[in-house]
């Protein structure tokens, strides 16, 4: 593989390059490959474009109330459990974190994580579609889950949420767990990061996405 692939695929069928076909590295079994996975360009184009609406930037606008919320109480409890002698134990306390354990399995289990994140994920579709009148704001599963036209069978849907839950946590999680580990290798950038934070904001609540725009030395260490 050559630079040039991070073009080419992102960027296949247009322009007339050949398109990409997916291949079954990400389909974890069941009926449906799912959006990441599916070598079928229609089925793909298909749940792309139900999907499409949920990138735009007014949909992510939309969303910002709901992150800030669940950011503001992870922050909360990391200031009040934090500070005491033992630190804070991630996996007892933020149960939301699960997902990640899948990243440490031993070798021998390794080949039950496709049966794992399967079982796992069809609780989560259920959850969510029982609650499908009761989210107080849209998201990804809004748009497969449309009021006035028939639910899509649980295959289908547990197939693209193997995809968008995972695409959700792993390169976020990767990102983050970057920053800090080479902020923390390099205190010069990490005291002009937060020296440049603190000085922009002087409370937890003027941080907005709209407001962090105007942080230049944010995006570059991002």
């Amino acid at each position: 593989m050559r630079p040039q692939a991070q073009t080419d695929i992102p960027l296949s069928g247009t322009k007339a390059r050949p398109t990409f076909i997916k291949t079954d590295f990400q389909h974890i079994g069941g009926k449906h490959a799912g959006i990441a996975a599916d070598p079928d360009v229609g089925k793909h184009q298909a749940v792309r474009k139900m999907l499409a609406p949920a990138f735009n930037p007014r949909a992510l606008k939309e969303q910002e109330p709901a992150l800030h919320d669940h950011v503001n109480r992870f922050i909360g409890q990391l200031a009040k459990l934090g500070t005491i002698d033992n630190g804070v134990d991630m996996r007892e306390r933020f149960p939301l974190l699960y997902p990640l354990v899948f990243l440490a399995l031993p070798p021998k289990l390794a080949t039950t994580l496709p049966t794992l994140l399967l079982k796992s994920n069809l609780r989560i579709v259920q959850d969510r579609f029982a609650s499908r009148k009761d989210v107080s704001h849209p998201d990804y599963f809004s748009l497969l889950l449309p009021e006035d036209q028939p639910v899509p069978p649980d295959d289908f849907l547990v197939a693209q949420a193997n995809h968008l839950i995972v695409g959700g946590f792993a390169p976020d999680t990767n990102l983050f767990m970057g920053a800090v580990h080479y902020l923390l290798e390099n205190l010069k950038t990490y005291e002009r990061l937060r020296d440049d934070i603190r000085g922009t904001f002087s409370s937890w609540e003027q941080i907005s996405n709209d407001a962090l725009q105007s942080l230049p030395y944010l995006h570059s260490v991002i």
